[in-house]
């Protein structure tokens, strides 16, 4: 049962594409802003007379202040910024992380405990997809030390002797094989 992962992750790169659409136009109407900006009557003034300059006002469409203009578009660089780096450093990370527990993983047999305090916690948060987690329980192969480690879920039960697949030269990397699979097929379909 070998699962691989596709070598590309366009998938998250097109949502990241697709989401930051509306914060690119923004940025193109505060530019077209920007640009029509010196063709307004107000700019156009010659002269210190009250009156011409009271009426080259009135003229003039209302402005957006050219110091709110740049608070947006920094406000919108550091979000779209903060986006691209999860996906592009991140995610890929992520997904090579999980398929190398199943590459080169060593496998043992552990008991996997559902966490109810951390449960019933967030699932008074309202959330549509509510992430599970539990400890798993396994032996240290070096020695008779039993481990127990935090870890996120996706089948939410407790399960005895199921296999624990750790990283090499990593025993306190363990985490439920099959809750692995079900991870890197999700990671898959998401594309």
């Amino acid at each position: 049962e070998q699962v691989r992962l596709a070598p590309a992750h366009y998938g998250s790169i097109n949502r990241v594409a697709i989401a930051t659409l509306p914060l690119f136009a923004v940025l193109v109407y505060l530019l077209y802003e920007a640009v029509i900006r010196p063709k307004q009557p107000i700019y156009k003034v010659k002269g210190d007379d009250d009156a011409i300059i009271e009426e080259a006002w009135e003229q003039t469409p209302p402005l957006i202040p050219l110091f709110d203009m740049v608070i947006v578009f920094l406000v919108i660089e550091g979000i779209s910024m903060l986006l691209w780096t999860y996906t592009i450093i991140f995610i890929p990370r992520r997904r090579r992380l999980m398929q190398s527990y199943l590459d080169m993983g060593e496998s043992s047999l552990g008991n996997v405990m559902i966490d109810e305090s951390i449960n019933h916690h967030r699932s008074n948060v309202c959330c549509r997809n509510r992430i599970i987690y539990g400890h798993v329980e396994y032996t240290h192969p070096d020695s008779l030390d039993q481990i127990q480690k935090r870890v996120r879920l996706y089948q939410p039960y407790a399960r005895e002797k199921v296999t624990i697949l750790r990283i090499q030269h990593r025993p306190f990397s363990g985490q439920p094989k099959t809750d692995i699979i079900i991870d890197i097929l999700a990671s898959e379909a998401a594309r």
